[in-house]
């Protein structure tokens, strides 16, 4: 299978369990749906965009036979976000988060530590102003 076939399975895929999740937090109170539907969309957003580039791109010539690693690289991301999601429920949201972002960077191809520590501790200093401070809403921590 090329990259290319990898990565529209993997779009497909998180589009699919972003699907899956908002129907389960359907049995989930209006205030503490609010949370998981809201990350829910933005994953269903950028998979959808992901997924909208790689139809959109010219296809590239064929590639040679993918080595291992490459292979692993979509079972290693759907591994990965099961363990975040497990995570976050049992020691909170930022911890795990942190780790998984610096962790998928790097998995995905990001090679500079110094950026990927960054864009998380971002992220994690974004969403918290986000939900803690203009939403009212509590996080686990």
């Amino acid at each position: 299978m090329t990259s290319r076939r990898l990565e529209i399975a993997a779009a497909l895929g998180f589009l699919g369990l972003a699907a899956a999740g908002w129907w389960a937090s359907a049995a989930l109170p209006p205030d503490p749906r609010m949370m998981p539907r809201l990350v829910l969309a933005l994953i269903a957003l950028a998979s959808a965009f992901w997924l909208f580039r790689l139809l959109r791109a010219a296809r590239p010539a064929p590639e040679p036979a993918e080595p291992v690693a490459e292979a692993l690289k979509m079972p290693a991301v759907f591994a990965l976000t099961g363990v975040y999601a497990v995570l976050v429920v049992s020691v909170g949201f930022f911890i795990p988060t942190l780790a998984y972002i610096v962790l998928m960077a790097r998995l995905l191809g990001e090679r500079r530590w110094v950026a990927s520590i960054a864009a998380a501790i971002g992220f994690a200093i974004v969403a918290y102003l986000l939900f803690v401070v203009l939403f009212e809403r509590p996080v686990p921590l």
